[in-house]
C-alpha cells in the first residue's frame, strides 16, 4: 500500500477535524436540523408509499394479465366440450325430456415405469441389490 501523498493527508486531516467538530456540537446541530429532518422525513415516508403502492398495482396488473391468459389457455381447449354438453342438457331440460347420462372423461393412457436392469448393478454389494 502506497503512503498517502501530502494533499491527501491534508484533506484525512481536515476531513478528522471536522467529524471531532461535528460530533462535539452534535445537540446542537441536531436541535437546529430537527424541523428539517422531520420535513424530509415525512416527505420520505410519503415517496416510499406512493413508490411501493405503483410498484404493487404494476405487479396485480401483470399477475391478472398472466392468469388471465393462462385461462383462455386452459378453457380454449376444454370449455368448447363442456358448454356444449351444457347447452344440450339445457335444451333437453326445457323440452321436457330425460337428462342424458353424463359420459365419462377420457382418460390418458398410463406411463410405463422403466424396467429395471437384471443384473447387480456396478460397484454395488450384490445383497444391497435385492
Amino acid at each position: 500500500m502506497a503512503l498517502p501523498s501530502q494533499q491527501q493527508a491534508g484533506m484525512l486531516v481536515l476531513a478528522f477535524a471536522a467529524g471531532v467538530a461535528v460530533g462535539a456540537n452534535w445537540p446542537t446541530i441536531r436541535q437546529a436540523l430537527a424541523p428539517l429532518l422531520a420535513t424530509a422525513g415525512s416527505r420520505l415516508d410519503d415517496v416510499y408509499s406512493a413508490l411501493t403502492e405503483a410498484l404493487g398495482e404494476q405487479k396485480e396488473a401483470m399477475d391478472d394479465a398472466r392468469a388471465e391468459r393462462q385461462y383462455r389457455a386452459r378453457g380454449g381447449r376444454a370449455s368448447r366440450g363442456a358448454e356444449q354438453d351444457l347447452l344440450s342438457g339445457l335444451g333437453s331440460l326445457l323440452n321436457g325430456q330425460k337428462r342424458p347420462a353424463a359420459r365419462r372423461a377420457a382418460r390418458r393412457p398410463a406411463r410405463r415405469r422403466a424396467r429395471k436392469a437384471s443384473g447387480s448393478p456396478v460397484g454395488a454389494d450384490a445383497n444391497a441389490a435385492r
